[in-house]
C-alpha cells in the first residue's frame, strides 16, 4: 500500500521533471538523485526496502532496455528509477504501462499537429517531452491506489 506521503513525494517529482522536460527539454539529475534518495528513506522507514528496490529496478531496467537502443534518453532512465523507488513494487508497473499508452498517445497528438500545420518542425518539436508521459499515469495510479485503499478500509469496517 503506498502512503499519502510517497504519493504527493512521486507526483511532484514528476511534475517538476515535466515542467524541466518541456521548458528545456532535459530532466536535471538532481530531481532523480532526490527521488532515489527518498525511496531508500521510505523503504528503510517503512521497513519495506526489498519493495522500494524492487520498484527501481522495475521501473529502471526496462528503460535501461531502452535507452540501449536510442529510444529513450538517460533521464528518462533515472526519472523511473526515482518513481520506482519512491513508489516501489508493484506501483511502478502500473505506472509503466500506463505510461506507454499516455505516450503514444501524445506522439500520436504530436504527429497530427506536425503534419496540420504548414511550418517545418524542428527536432525538438518531433520528439515529445517524456517528464508528461510518466506524470500522469504516475497520478492516476496513485489516486487510484488512495481510492481503492479507502474503498477497502470502508468495506472492511462496515463488514465487521
Amino acid at each position: 500500500m503506498i502512503g499519502t506521503v510517497e504519493a504527493v513525494c512521486a507526483i511532484a517529482l514528476l511534475c517538476t521533471a515535466s515542467y524541466f522536460d518541456i521548458r528545456f527539454r532535459r530532466i536535471p539529475n538532481f530531481l532523480c538523485y532526490i527521488g532515489i534518495v527518498l525511496g531508500v528513506v521510505f523503504g528503510l522507514v517503512e521497513q519495506d526496502f526489498t519493495g522500494h528496490i524492487l520498484g527501481m529496478l522495475a521501473g529502471g531496467l526496462p528503460l535501461l532496455l531502452l535507452f540501449y537502443f536510442g529510444l529513450v534518453g538517460g533521464g528518462d532512465v533515472k526519472l523511473m528509477l526515482a518513481t520506482g523507488a519512491i513508489l516501489g513494487f508493484p506501483l511502478i508497473l502500473d505506472v509503466l504501462t500506463l505510461s506507454v499508452g499516455v505516450g503514444g498517445l501524445l506522439a500520436l497528438v504530436m504527429v497530427v499537429h506536425n503534419k496540420t500545420s504548414n511550418r517545418k518542425p524542428d527536432e525538438a518539436a518531433t520528439s515529445p517531452p517524456s517528464g508528461v508521459p510518466y506524470a500522469v499515469p504516475a497520478l492516476i495510479a496513485c489516486l487510484l491506489t488512495q481510492s481503492f485503499d479507502q474503498l477497502r478500509l470502508t468495506w472492511h469496517f462496515a463488514t465487521t
